[in-house]
């Protein structure tokens, strides 16, 4: 959406920046929907791995976790 603006200066440009390296570190959740049991598993691990670490010494049971509460924790640390 930042892109479409007519013109931009080093904040839009900052937000795009951060737009981008945001899809890059979650892309792998688009696997989910639409890949077999081994890349889900393969595709789940690190965004896992970055929602325990995010949550630190809290103690949480991710592994039962519905996917909508899993997609809705990962966005919560979104602006």
């Amino acid at each position: 959406m930042y892109a479409r603006n007519k013109s931009h200066d080093d904040a839009t440009l900052s937000y795009m920046a951060d737009a981008l390296r945001r899809f890059h570190t979650f892309k792998d959740v688009f696997l989910l929907g639409q890949a077999g049991e081994n890349v889900k598993t393969k595709a789940n691990d690190p965004r896992m791995a970055l929602m325990k670490k995010r949550k630190g010494d809290k103690e949480t049971n991710t592994e039962t976790w519905t996917p909508f509460k899993k997609q809705r924790e990962m966005n919560s640390g979104q602006d």
